[in-house]
């Protein structure tokens, strides 16, 4: 298989990629890039060509390397900014005569773009989001992220507020929504206060108070980005004893009940805005949903596992700890702002762990962990981490 980061342009992925997709990254088959087998100039080349007519300024090609992945970027060429009539619908959206100045890429140069509008009355920001009207995915998870919104803004959750929404395409020319900008930035540092932690939990134990009965838009959600089938990933990708164990553990054991609440389905610390140590909301609805809160609890505490280990709040040491008090006090904002405890902790735990693949280089690869403010981490620090977690998690499973 291939893992290939692939920005969006103009809301048009390229019709030739039809494997899975996370996050941006097509997961293909050697048929899909156009290979019999593997060697890296090859499948630099087949990608490149496979790719070329997404107009995107970058891509990130995950090549199979004995046992493991090793990412090679492809540059292309220069991307432009999105069609002049997607930035018009945009504009009427905001005011009658308001314009659009500049539109800058938020994720790899490209889509979702931060748009700076103009009219008489000032400049304002506003959040672009665009997909291809033919991509059924595409489509599902823009009919989420508006079906989210909308239910953020009725219960007051801390979110982007909706602005405009084109879901077949007959207004923008392709599939849109457009979003207020949240103030604060997603950088995450390389230490954090256990007050910064717990403000995190908290975020996310504010949303187990919007009761949701399942709706088109917002299904019932067992697990954290629930269109990815990540037991076929690790098949292809690769795992390890550790995900093989926790696999077994949890086969056959049912998802726990309770009643579903709104849920976020891909919470971590890369999808929440800051201003200093205050969370100011939470972006990319696309994977939300109906489940139970512990789906976007156990998502969050071993998102900082991974970023600041099991010692984050005294040095940057130790990387695969046992535990991680760091997730601990994610644990303890949740439980104060939802003013109860929380239930089936451990089985969250392994659930968010079985998100991941044997090499966490497939699933944060280092542009991106750079890009977020974190050149320190690498494949093997995070792998280590996202092991020490799990080996805690499953210890605690049956306890």
């Amino acid at each position: 298989m291939i893992g290939v980061d692939v920005p969006q342009q103009d809301g048009c992925w390229p019709s030739a990629l039809s494997g899975q997709r996370l996050n941006g990254r097509w997961v293909l088959g050697l048929e899909e890039a156009g290979l019999e087998s593997f060697s890296t100039p090859t499948a630099v080349h087949a990608v490149g060509e496979l790719i070329a007519t997404a107009m995107t300024a970058s891509v990130v090609v995950g090549l199979p390397i004995g046992e493991k992945f090793r990412p090679v970027r492809i540059t292309l060429g220069r991307m432009s900014r999105p069609a002049g009539h997607v930035l018009s619908w945009a504009a009427r959206a905001v005011a009658p005569s308001a314009r659009v100045v500049s539109a800058t890429g938020m994720r790899a140069g490209g889509n979702p773009w931060l748009l700076r509008l103009a009219d008489a009355g000032g400049t304002c920001e506003v959040v672009l989001k665009t997909g291809d009207v033919t991509a059924r995915q595409d489509r599902r998870q823009l009919v989420t992220t508006v079906a989210a919104l909308e239910l953020a803004a009725g219960h007051a959750v801390p979110a982007p507020r909706l602005i405009a929404a084109d879901l077949d395409g007959s207004a923008a020319g392709t599939i849109a929504v457009l979003m207020t900008m949240l103030p604060g930035s997603s950088t995450i540092p390389r230490f954090s206060s256990a007050a910064r932690l717990r403000a995190l939990g908290a975020a996310a134990g504010a949303l187990q108070g919007v009761a949701l009965a399942p709706r088109p838009g917002l299904e019932v959600r067992t697990r954290a980005l629930y269109d990815m089938d990540f037991a076929q990933w690790r098949r292809s990708a690769g795992t390890s004893q550790l995900l093989a164990r926790a696999e077994e553990r949890t086969a056959g054991r049912p998802v726990p009940d309770g009643e579903p609440v709104l849920v976020h389905g891909d919470l971590w610390q890369g999808n929440t805005i800051w201003s200093g140590e205050s969370c100011s909301g939470i972006i990319d609805w696309d994977a939300a949903g109906a489940g139970s809160p512990g789906i976007d609890l156990g998502t969050l505490r071993l998102d900082v596992a991974l970023f600041f280990g099991s010692s984050a709040l005294e040095s940057s040491q130790d990387s695969s700890g046992p535990g991680s008090p760091a997730a601990d006090e994610v644990l303890a904002g949740w439980q104060q702002a939802a003013g109860r405890q929380a239930e089936h902790v451990a089985y969250w735990d392994v659930a968010a762990a079985l998100c991941t693949v044997g090499d966490m280089a497939c699933c944060l690869p280092g542009d991106l962990v750079g890009e977020l403010g974190r050149p320190d981490l690498n494949a093997a620090i995070l792998t280590a981490r996202r092991d020490a977690f799990l080996a805690a998690a499953l210890d605690r499973l049956d306890s």
